[in-house]
């Protein structure tokens, strides 16, 4: 039997089987039944090399393929890395600007209030400290007052 003819069985839909190409989309058939021995095995063998030609470009896109989905890989990692790193450093600052926040809040408690600073206020017009005099003032005025 020969390895190279035909399927054998019903043809369908009254055409012989056959395949699609890939780059044209259509269907490609079968070489009718009265073909020449010769001439079979020479469209075999064209057909064979179209398919061998089909497979390698196939193989090369995926190989391109691959090789991108590679780079865009360890592009991504590397990418993944400096955020992480950045991110590290944004908590490591929000953690500094949380802590001198809170020391800000203290010394804003520590702090004297509006209605405390008046009461002073008040309490500082009410003596007059101005008209306040010191000990050599009155060491002075004594002194003088002896004398007399």
């Amino acid at each position: 039997m020969n390895n190279l003819a035909p399927p054998q069985g019903p043809p369908l839909g009254g055409m012989n089987p056959g395949f699609m190409e890939a780059k044209t989309g259509k269907q490609r058939n079968f070489p009718p039944p009265n073909m020449s021995g010769g001439e079979g095995i020479r469209d075999i063998s064209r057909r064979l090399r179209m398919l061998e030609e089909q497979y390698s470009s196939i193989r090369r896109n995926i190989q391109v393929s691959e090789q991108s989905v590679i780079k865009i890989g360890k592009e991504t990692k590397a990418d993944t890395a400096v955020l992480h790193s950045e991110i590290s450093e944004i908590k490591t600052q929000i953690a500094e600007i949380k802590d001198e926040l809170k020391l800000i809040v203290q010394e804003l408690k520590a702090t004297a209030k509006n209605e405390d600073v008046m009461v002073i206020e008040k309490y500082v017009n009410l003596w007059e400290p101005i008209k306040f005099c010191t000990q050599k003032d009155v060491e002075n005025i004594v002194r003088r007052m002896i004398n007399k």
